[in-house]
This record gives C-alpha cells, sequence and structure tokens, in this order.
C-alpha cells in the first residue's frame, strides 16, 4: 500500500514469531541499558528492511559469532534457552533473505532482517 514500498511474501506467523524474538531481545537489553528500544523499516532495491535495535550493553565480537548458534545466550540465568536468534535467523533464511548484526559494548545492538522484495507482477 502506497509510495512505492515493495512487498515481501512471507508466512504471516513466522514473520511475527521473528519479530517477537527481537522485540523480546531488545526488551530486555534496553533493561540494561536506558530502557529504549527503536523499530525502523526502509527498503533499498529489491530488499526490504526491518530492524530492531536497543540502547543496552551491546555485544563483544566474540559473543556476535556466537548468537546463532542454538543454545548460546548472553542473558544470564536459566530460563533463558538460547534458541531466540537462530528461530529469528532461520525464519528469514527460510524466506530467501539475511540477518545483519551491529553492536559494540556500552553501544547496544540492531539487527537488521532483510527480505527479498517480491516481483511487482507476482
Amino acid at each position: 500500500c502506497g509510495d512505492g514500498v515493495p512487498q515481501i511474501f512471507a508466512d504471516p506467523k513466522l514473520l511475527e514469531q521473528a519479530v517477537l524474538h527481537l522485540l523480546n531481545n531488545a526488551r530486555d537489553a534496553a533493561a540494561e541499558g536506558n530502557g529504549r528500544v527503536a523499530v525502523t523499516t526502509s527498503w533499498n532495491p529489491g530488499t526490504v528492511q526491518l530492524r530492531v535495535e536497543d540502547f543496552g550493553c551491546g555485544m563483544e565480537n566474540q559473543q556476535i559469532a556466537r548468537v546463532f548458534e542454538p543454545f548460546y545466550t548472553t542473558k544470564p540465568g536459566s530460563m533463558h534457552t538460547g534458541l531466540g536468534l537462530p528461530i529469528v535467523n532461520g525464519i528469514v533464511r527460510q524466506h530467501g533473505g539475511f540477518v545483519e548484526i551491529a553492536s559494540s559494548p556500552g553501544a547496544g545492538t540492531a539487527i537488521t532482517i532483510n527480505l527479498p522484495a517480491a516481483d511487482k507482477e507476482s
């Protein structure tokens, strides 16, 4: 709807699950920082992006390298399964997309879902 922003073809329930995992992670991380979470969307030719950013404590490069490993978690305690980001990555890849992570200690984390735009003829 409107202004030339392309649509995507995605299973709405799976996409909702991915976004909820990102929001839950951002909420938990933001609690360690200033409590803010930002959600933005954008698009480039061929790709629609959804970015979830927290302003929490951020991650070291060693942590970033492992976040898609099942059962790896940066959260303390046994309540966290370490499955959220592997699930997000799996859902996004299933839809032909990819996930980008930008983070540094003390500066928060931004995770961007990149999904292919649908062809206008489809």
